[in-house]
């Protein structure tokens, strides 16, 4: 009987609501994932910390510590993926891929001097290294540098034109402007 009425007296409310209620649900906006762990991949961190114990019972294996690194970053947990990039780079100061990804996850938190600053170094490394120069303009842009931002798209574009990240630099380009658009006779 208790049981009947409470069905009752859920089903009231669900009707009363149905019938007097807005229908809306009131949706909280996403959050930029500035800091570690918001955005973070939670189901993530069992296998981080598979890896983390790999790692810490064979310290000197650097493929394991930059797949460890890799899997942190492409996870949102820069600060982790930041202090193994960092160890990786002791003994491999001159992978130019690393130092452009450490940079990127500087730059995801909002720490763009640090970011420029390995991008820098990966450009040291290997002048032509695709990826360092669109990133750069990406970090530019972020922080607000467009003149910047504009010249390492366009020099995206000059290393290889036809590339989809020479694309993507050009996409970023045409919205700010820097390249004009042809206009309709």
């Amino acid at each position: 009987m208790m049981a009947g009425f409470a069905v009752f007296l859920v089903g009231g409310v669900i009707v009363l609501e149905l019938l007097t209620g807005t229908g809306t649900v009131p949706v909280q906006p996403a959050q930029p994932a500035q800091q570690e762990g918001i955005g973070a991949n939670m189901e993530a961190m069992q296998h981080i910390n598979e890896l983390q114990a790999q790692v810490s019972a064979n310290p000197n294996d650097a493929a394991q510590r930059l797949h460890l690194a890799n899997f942190a970053h492409d996870n949102r947990f820069y600060d982790k993926a930041i202090e193994h990039y960092k160890k990786y780079l002791e003994g491999n100061p001159r992978d130019a891929d690393v130092l452009v990804d450490l940079g990127i996850c500087y730059n995801d938190l909002g720490n763009f001097n640090d970011a420029r600053s390995y991008m820098m170094k990966a450009l040291e490394v290997s002048p032509k290294h695709l990826l360092a120069h669109f990133n750069l303009g990406i970090v530019n842009l972020k922080a607000g540098d467009i003149e910047q931002s504009n010249e390492w798209f366009k020099k995206t574009i000059a290393l290889s034109p036809d590339s989809e990240v020479a694309k993507r630099a050009k996409s970023l380009l045409e919205q700010h402007g820097a390249i004009s658009q042809p206009t309709e006779k």
